[in-house]
């Protein structure tokens, strides 16, 4: 990054410590924050540094924040102001997202936290799951392209109950956790809206961190067998066996260790298959979509 743009950043962080030493700042449990931390000026400009390395284009941050960075005057501070200016430019709202109820989203994101900004983009928050097809909507996954997404992936529940636990549903557990991920996965794999994914160290995520966006073409690097051999990400086979990976395997453990492997071994057979006509043809009919309809989904 050249200097100039360092430079740049580098005022604006100062500009904004004179703001927090000048104006009365207060976190939504009502206690005083007049400064930045170390850790927290580290973050702030490794974003400030990757808004202005992406320019224009889609954005797609991950943000691992130390534990002495508080989440609450990072978003603050700097992200949601530079977000929020993105948002007007681009005709979008911003949607807050966080793993639980809705009211530790509202708590994270309270307007009291730092009382110098207010929002004039309209905000909303949420919880992942609710990206999900839902009785409210119709049971319509919900459009993601009015919005810029900051998404919380930080749970303070483990993400596998304990089986031994007798006082949890752990087939609803189970289900509200794929949920989760599969919410997660949506907004990785789409194009037409930014996203900022915020994850505390020491804490358990609904993802590994730091998470691959995944906005690859067919065949180059990553990709799956499917996606290879149907030719698209978006192709009604890909989504299904996506569908099964999220709700069945990655929910338990021995499901998780397959996909593990599958991660491992396939990218270099999905290269061998993408630039090749028959054998994406015989791929497809012979193993992708007998799968699929062993599975029960229709394509």
């Amino acid at each position: 990054m050249n200097d100039d743009v360092q430079g740049k950043a580098t005022n604006y962080l100062n500009s904004l410590a004179e703001k927090l030493a000048s104006a009365s700042c207060e976190d939504s449990r009502g206690r005083t924050i007049s400064r930045l931390n170390e850790a927290e000026q580290a973050v702030l400009m490794q974003f400030l540094l990757e808004m202005v390395r992406l320019g224009p284009a889609p954005k797609r941050i991950a943000l691992n924040l130390p534990p002495t960075a508080r989440k609450y005057v990072v978003l603050y501070a700097a992200i949601l102001p530079l977000i929020e200016a993105d948002a007007e430019l681009s005709n979008k709202h911003i949607l807050y997202l966080a793993p639980n109820a809705n009211t530790e989203a509202g708590a994270q994101l309270e307007f009291r936290a730092m009382t110098p900004f207010t929002l004039s983009t309209q905000a909303e928050f949420g919880t992942w799951e609710q990206l999900e097809p839902r009785p409210e909507n119709g049971f319509k996954t919900r459009a993601l392209d009015p919005f810029w997404i900051i998404g919380d992936l930080d749970t303070p529940a483990p993400l596998d109950p304990d089986p031994k636990a007798t006082n949890i549903d752990h087939e609803y557990a189970k289900r509200l956790v794929a949920a989760k991920r599969n919410a997660v996965n949506r907004v990785l794999r789409n194009g037409s809206c930014p996203a900022l994914l915020l994850h505390q160290e020491g804490q358990t995520s609904l993802v590994n961190f730091p998470p691959v966006f995944g906005t690859k073409p067919a065949g180059k690097g990553g990709c799956f067998i499917a996606t290879a051999a149907c030719g698209s990400e978006l192709a009604p086979e890909v989504d299904a066996l996506r569908d099964f990976r999220d709700q069945v395997l990655l929910p338990t453990a021995w499901g998780r260790l397959l996909v593990s492997i599958y991660e491992r071994v396939s990218p270099p057979i999905a290269r061998w298959i993408a630039p090749r006509t028959g054998a994406r043809s015989l791929v497809r009919n012979l193993l992708i979509q007998p799968l699929v309809r062993l599975l029960g989904k229709r394509i």
